[in-house]
């Protein structure tokens, strides 16, 4: 079974607060958040899914970037510096 936390505080004590035009808003009652992000866990895998690694320590490892992107960004911030300067 899933169940919903609050990504601030994690509680379960949450309820759905408005939805239709402006999407899901969900109203944690124990640190007052409200948003639309929600972290759902399955009960199975609750304890799995924030317990580092021993072997990795508890650094959080995002994917790494592809040189390509990075020398697209910097050509595109380069032009509108060069733009911006004009």
């Amino acid at each position: 079974m899933e169940t919903l936390h609050c990504p601030r505080c994690n509680s379960t004590d949450l309820y759905y607060e408005t939805g239709f035009y402006q999407g899901s808003i969900y109203h944690c009652k124990n640190c007052d958040y409200s948003g639309p992000l929600v972290l759902v866990w399955d009960d199975e895998e609750k304890g799995r899914a924030f317990t580092p690694n021993p072997d990795e320590g508890t650094r959080i490892r995002f994917p790494s970037i592809p040189l390509w992107i990075k020398i697209l960004a910097v050509l595109f911030l380069l032009v509108f510096v060069i733009i911006g300067l004009k």
